[in-house]
C-alpha cells in the first residue's frame, strides 16, 4: 500500500503576536501557487467513506507536476478484499495498474485528480488565522466542497458514488504564511441515487511543493499512436 500518514490537525487561532500576512496576501499566494501551469507537488490522502453503511477505507499517495500525475490508491473493503490501482496521466494519455498486473494505457485522460485544480478567489471563504500543527498559518474554506471532492475523486474515493444530494459539506484548507497547503479535511454528509446514504472523511497532506520532478510514461507507448493499432504490445513492463 502507499505510504502515507494521518495528520494531526489543530484548528485554534494564531498565538498572540504571531506575524501573518493580511488574508488578501494569503489568498493570492495560495492562488498564484495551486493555480501555476508548472505547479508540483506530493499529495498524501487517507479516510473512510461509507455508502448504505458499508465501509470503506481508502489511502492514496501521488505526485502532480504541471498537468500529469502518476501515484496510487488502496481501498479496503472488508469482506470485499483490499485492492490497490495505480495511475498516471503523461502528456493528456492515461496509464492503469491494479493489484499486481501490468501497465495499460495510451488512452485519453483528464488532468490530474487536483482539489484546487480551476480555482479562483470567489471559490474561496477567508477564516482567518490559524494553526498548523503548532505553527501560525491561516485557514481557507472552499465554498463548494463538492466540486473539489469530484475533482480528487478518482485519487481518493471509489467509483461508482452517482449523482450526489449533499446535507452538509465542508472543504477546508491549512495554509502557512506564503500560502501553500499544508493539509486540508474534507467532510461530506448526503445520499446518491446510486449508493444510498454517503458519508465521507479525508485527510490531505501536501509536501514538496516545486520539488517534483518531471514524471515519465510507466511504459514506452508511441506518443501519438495509430487509433487502429494494437496497443495491447506495449502494456507490459519489461
Amino acid at each position: 500500500s502507499p505510504e502515507w500518514q494521518r495528520s494531526s490537525t489543530k484548528r485554534s487561532a494564531a498565538p498572540s503576536g504571531s506575524s501573518t500576512p493580511p488574508a488578501g496576501d494569503i489568498v493570492t499566494s495560495f492562488l498564484a501557487l495551486t493555480q501555476a501551469p508548472d505547479r508540483s507537488v506530493h499529495v498524501e490522502a487517507t479516510g473512510v467513506a461509507r455508502f448504505s453503511g458499508a465501509e470503506m477505507t481508502l489511502e492514496s499517495a501521488y505526485d502532480i507536476a504541471g498537468d500529469d500525475h502518476r501515484g496510487s490508491t488502496t481501498v479496503e473493503t472488508g469482506a470485499m478484499g483490499t485492492w490497490t490501482v495505480h495511475s498516471a496521466v503523461v502528456d493528456g494519455m492515461g496509464y492503469t495498474s491494479g493489484n499486481g498486473t501490468d501497465w495499460a494505457g495510451a488512452q485519453p485522460a483528464a488532468p490530474p485528480q487536483d482539489p484546487f485544480r480551476g480555482l479562483t478567489a470567489d471559490d474561496i471563504e477567508d477564516a482567518g488565522p490559524s494553526d498548523v500543527n503548532g505553527t501560525p498559518g491561516h485557514l481557507l474554506r472552499l465554498r463548494d466542497p463538492v466540486e473539489a471532492f469530484t475533482r480528487a475523486m478518482a485519487v481518493t474515493s471509489p467509483q461508482g458514488v452517482g449523482a450526489l444530494t449533499t446535507s452538509s459539506a465542508g472543504f477546508d484548507v491549512l495554509v502557512d504564511q506564503q500560502g501553500r497547503p499544508v493539509t486540508a479535511t474534507l467532510v461530506l454528509r448526503g445520499t446518491s441515487d446510486v449508493a444510498g446514504e454517503v458519508e465521507v472523511d479525508i485527510d490531505y497532506t501536501f509536501r514538496d511543493w516545486g520539488a517534483i520532478a518531471p514524471i515519465e510514461p510507466p511504459i514506452d507507448i508511441p506518443a501519438t499512436p495509430d487509433p487502429a493499432a494494437d496497443l495491447t504490445v506495449y502494456n507490459r513492463v519489461t
